[in-house]
């Protein structure tokens, strides 16, 4: 299992299709918080930052929206979270974060974490556990994981058309 940048791109713009979201509270956040998330976020379509993406630069601002962003917000950045981390190959903490307070059942109630994933269609849950297989196993974080083991494996299927992050993974027989 080989991981491309434009076939995952293309992947990621394929599923998680949704209409830019705009209603990012900087209530509670210090200044430099919200200077910071404002100025890397602000009117930015995940596309347009994963266009530009520097992982260095780009590490502190996606951690931090971490502990900002609502579920509506998390929702539509996922697909950015998911190719920046794919492509982290210098280990930049947001990835830990990223895992940790949003897709582990283990770091939140159980009832918000589903409801979270209710609102989720089943390609995106496929490409969100795909992501989890490969960052627990190929990564090595155990966090993604146990989180992988405990929930993600019944939505893990990267042999869907359309929806492996995988490049040629689709087209393997099926038969085995």
């Amino acid at each position: 299992m080989g991981l491309n940048k434009n076939h995952l791109l293309e992947v990621l713009n394929h599923v998680f299709n949704e209409s830019i979201m705009h209603d990012f509270n900087y209530g509670g956040m210090d200044y430099f918080d919200e200077k910071i998330i404002y100025n890397f976020f602000h009117n930015k379509t995940w596309q347009e930052l994963v266009v530009n993406l520097d992982i260095k630069s780009a590490a502190y601002p996606l951690e931090l929206a971490t502990y900002y962003f609502n579920e509506k917000n998390f929702k539509y950045y996922i697909p950015l979270y998911i190719y920046a981390s794919l492509l982290n190959e210098k280990g930049w903490v947001f990835d830990s974060c990223f895992i940790d307070r949003y897709l582990s059942p283990d770091y939140q109630e159980i009832e918000s974490f589903l409801s979270l994933f209710d609102t989720f269609s089943n390609p995106q849950l496929n490409v969100i556990s795909q992501y989890m297989h490969y960052a627990g196993y190929n990564i090595g974080y155990l966090s993604a994981r146990t989180a992988f083991e405990i929930f993600w494996e019944i939505f893990y299927n990267p042999r869907i058309n359309g929806e492996s992050i995988f490049f040629g993974y689709e087209n393997m027989d099926t038969s085995e």
